[in-house]
């Protein structure tokens, strides 16, 4: 139930497997420690604030506007028996309290935030977050901003409506003007790649089971924009400079795919 891409520490991982993976990736960037309080901003499904306060002990408050995520949330945290760990809240980070939280994760929900917002939603989170504390953001930027007029009209009318992806030196300079100090970035490019590959084809496999669920329309459209985002997640560049003007080979070990960090 993680609607973002996975961690592939190895090329034959499952689509599981790279969700925990990248799960566990989060939790040991932000240091998590037992006892302390996690906010979860734009919580999703809950998948996230389960596996946080299993693994790591950790109290989290998880927001979200959908009331149907809350309610599958809710059942899964009784599920996992995780009452007293994990509180799931219909709530807007406009609405956050001040100075309460250890350490936060927002793990794709920022796209959602527009650029005219990018900096309140900083804000808040910086005073949402004790002294000393931690804010890992997962997000997919933008190389640049899109022209006037070159909208992509498939996203904005089917699939996120008010969505706005921002290059990552924008969010870098806004974090930085609300008060944070940038201490890592990784790009998760390739992975986003393995994942829409593994979606795709649960999808295609999967497909009478989910005309069971949903109009054909709707299996079109998710499908043409998992296939869309495949394709631009693809083009990446990898620069060298040769030490001579003579043609060398070289072999890298992929970090990507041999767990290194």
């Amino acid at each position: 139930m993680g609607y973002t891409c996975g961690y592939y520490a190895h090329p034959h991982a499952s689509t599981s497997q790279a969700q925990n993976n990248k799960m566990e990736m989060i939790c040991r960037k932000l240091r998590l420690k037992k006892g302390e309080h996690l906010l979860d901003m734009g919580c999703g499904w809950g998948n996230f604030a389960v596996y946080a306060a299993k693994k790591f002990r950790v109290r989290v408050t998880g927001i979200t506007l959908s009331c149907e995520q809350k309610k599958f949330a809710d059942q899964w945290v009784a599920q996992e028996n995780l009452e007293g760990l994990v509180t799931i809240k219909e709530l807007n980070y406009r609405d956050l309290e001040k100075t309460a939280f250890d350490k936060i994760s927002c793990v794709g929900m920022s796209e959602h935030v527009g650029k005219a917002n990018m900096r309140l939603f900083f804000q808040m989170a910086y005073e949402a977050l004790k002294p000393g504390g931690l804010f890992l953001q997962h997000t997919i930027t933008a190389k640049h901003q899109p022209k006037k007029g070159h909208a992509n009209l498939f996203l904005n009318t089917y699939m996120f409506p008010g969505g706005q992806l921002l290059p990552e030196q924008d969010l870098i300079e806004t974090a930085a003007f609300c008060g944070f100090e940038l201490l890592n970035a990784e790009n998760f490019r390739p992975h986003y790649v393995k994942t829409l590959a593994h979606w795709i084809g649960k999808m295609e496999k999967n497909k009478e089971k989910i005309l069971d669920l949903v109009q054909e329309h709707t299996y079109r459209i998710y499908h043409i924009f998992f296939i869309g985002s495949l394709v631009s997640f693809q083009h990446q560049n990898l620069f060298y400079k040769p030490r001579s003007s003579q043609v060398e080979m070289h072999y890298f070990s992929t970090p990507f795919l041999n767990n290194e960090r």
